[in-house]
């Protein structure tokens, strides 16, 4: 009986005509994997059956989700995921703390959460918590409006001491539950005091109307210096009534942090080790954002690199910053979010945020003429590749319709789906092997993610 034997395979070679295709290639590979040249069944998937579901933002359906995130938190001693599920196109960042005992994740884009003071944007940058011992979920915006000026006069009866008379301002901020501080407020007008008087606080209107810290503090002159120093804190129920505090030199506690709210409309936010974040916003595309170390509510706008192209999207390993835009890749790198450098690199632009997806320390991404892949060469520094030339000629892969394409990476594969004439044309690009290998596959899918705790790929079914 004879036999073929085909030592590596090499899956499908769509450009080359049947007649001239590889001896190790096919014009059908459909629903395998390829493990070190050989071939494995695909296998079915599994109904997803360890998870809530949370419907966000308005969603009716999980079928008409367009982003989905697998969130593992603690819940009574135990592990649990929740799937959260959007209408529209949200990013969620991991937490910066290490340990964080409230599993929080921040997530941006079309998130559906209200500023708490009214102001009419009902998608602003948001950070969710999880109560570890009830399970509940604690939705709060990361934007904090200042409070307005504190007004300060001395006590009733005192009076500076002529010899001995000094001059400041008052600034005062507000801190939630969280431990999250807004802006400072502007300078109260300036009042002259004796050190070791007695000052008082005006009551003001209680800034985001829910239970709140208010923070005082002044400003310190020196010979050569000015600095402005914490002095007070009131955490009670009449915290934003009338205070009084004794103003002593020797009270003055850390430096008044300058905090800068994020934009009400920040996206795509990212974790970059280091402890910050980075973001952009819809008012500013061509501008790349940074938070403080390690205070994920504060933007300051000395954090900002504009760049010349309109940002489709980003990607973060390492150190470094990917942003894909309409027109070419720009790299930011940098341990501190003040010391990030900028290059960009040749003329590749991204067609689709969906198709981003993150391997090792290289990015991938849909452009017009293939699935492109931005590397670091020992020989040439940073490029851009386009991985499926050799697969693709560029007619074929732009009847693939790249704008379409949503992906996502697991187990060294892109697993990418493609909408063509109304249907969904699923491909596995092989990552693992010594160059990128292709073959089909007959899923179908809306929406995905990754959860890398458990190595698993979800996805809700149905696509068109």
């Amino acid at each position: 009986m004879a036999t073929v034997k085909i030592e590596t395979f090499g899956g499908l070679m769509p450009r080359f005509d049947a007649s001239l295709i590889p001896a190790n290639c096919a014009l059908v590979a459909n629903n395998l994997l390829l493990k070190s040249g050989k071939i494995d069944p695909l296998r079915a998937p599994s109904e997803v059956l360890f998870a809530d579901v949370y419907l966000e933002n308005g969603l009716s359906s999980i079928q008409d989700a367009k982003t989905i995130y697998a969130w593992r938190r603690t819940v009574a001693g135990n592990v649990v995921t929740t799937i959260l599920a959007w209408p529209s196109i949200v990013h969620v960042a991991p937490s910066n703390l290490a340990d964080d005992d409230r599993d929080r994740i921040f997530v941006t884009g079309q998130t559906g959460i209200p500023h708490q003071t009214g102001i009419q944007n009902n998608n602003q940058p948001a950070v969710y918590f999880s109560d570890r011992n009830t399970g509940t979920v604690i939705r709060r915006t990361l934007v904090k409006t200042a409070p307005g000026k504190p007004v300060v006069s001395l006590a009733d009866g005192l009076v500076p001491d002529p010899n001995n008379t000094r001059y400041t301002v008052f600034y005062q901020t507000w801190v939630d539950k969280y431990g999250y501080e807004s802006p400072h407020s502007p300078a109260s007008d300036e009042i002259a005091y004796t050190d070791g008087q007695t000052v008082v606080l005006a009551a003001t209107t209680k800034p985001d109307g829910q239970a709140c810290k208010r923070r005082i503090y002044k400003t310190i002159t020196g010979n050569n210096t000015e600095d402005n120093r914490f002095i007070a804190e009131f955490d009670d129920a009449s915290a934003w009534g009338q205070k009084e505090i004794t103003v002593s030199d020797a009270d003055a506690g850390e430096t008044m942090p300058e905090i800068e709210s994020p934009a009400v409309d920040l996206r795509s936010v990212l974790y970059v080790p280091g402890g910050f974040y980075v973001g952009h916003t819809n008012a500013l595309p061509k501008t790349v954002m940074f938070s403080d170390a390690q205070m994920p509510y504060s933007w300051p706008v000395e954090y900002q690199y504009d760049i010349h192209d309109r940002i489709v999207g980003m990607a973060t390993s390492k150190n470094t910053v990917y942003v894909m835009t309409d027109n070419r890749v720009w790299i930011l790198r940098g341990s501190y979010p003040d010391t990030m450098v900028a290059s960009m690199l040749s003329p590749a632009a991204c067609v689709s945020e969906r198709s981003i997806v993150q391997y090792g320390n290289n990015v991938f991404f849909a452009s017009n003429f293939g699935l492109c892949m931005v590397t670091n060469s020992a020989t040439d520094g940073d490029v851009v590749l386009n991985l499926t030339d050799k697969f693709f000629t560029k007619e074929q892969w732009l009847s693939l319709n790249p704008e379409t394409c949503i992906a996502c990476q697991i187990d060294g594969r892109i697993i990418a789906f493609f909408t063509v004439n109304g249907e969904q044309k699923g491909y596995i690009f092989d990552l693992n092997e010594k160059e990128c290998l292709l073959t089909t596959h007959d899923e179908k899918a809306s929406v995905m993610c990754v959860q890398p705790e458990t190595d698993k790929m979800i996805y809700v079914g149905g696509g068109s």
